[in-house]
């Protein structure tokens, strides 16, 4: 399993998050390893592991709902930001005003990276984190640890 810092909902202890990245490309260059070499190991997930499974699997549909009520506020400067840092590329613009479409992946990068931090989701606002997230700068910050 590879691990990452969570984006939703919980802010995990920066520390924390940092040794999670600095912990991704051995735990990546491992699974290829076994993958490779045919070495398999199958487990059986645990119950509760099943149901947090089972929860994360509607997150999918869900996204796609909470994309629709991301809105800007009248702040707005309409830079693009949000339409060129979307991984799923799924922003539309409305006479250069942001709209977003029901693709959405709910990655929240739109929302953090923002430089005039002037968009909101309409429903599902408790998932995103008070202090923000970039996954870029705690990157960097990651590999000055090593």
């Amino acid at each position: 399993m590879f691990v990452m810092p969570s984006n939703f909902a919980a802010q995990a202890d920066y520390q924390l998050n940092l040794q999670l990245i600095n912990a991704i490309p051995q735990k990546v260059a491992q699974a290829i390893t076994e993958i490779l070499t045919g070495n398999v190991h199958l487990t059986s997930p645990r119950f509760p592991d099943g149901i947090f499974a089972f929860i994360g699997s509607l997150e999918h549909f869900g996204a796609k709902i909470s994309g629709l009520s991301i809105r800007p506020s009248q702040a707005c400067t309409k830079c693009g930001m949000c339409a060129r840092e979307c991984p799923a590329k799924k922003h539309q613009d409305a006479i250069g005003i942001p709209k977003f479409g029901g693709n959405c992946m709910w990655c929240l990068k739109c929302i953090y990276d923002c430089p005039s931090k002037v968009l909101s989701p309409g429903i599902m606002k408790f998932s995103v984190l008070k202090d923000g997230y970039n996954l870029k700068e705690m990157s960097e910050k990651a590999k000055t640890q090593c």
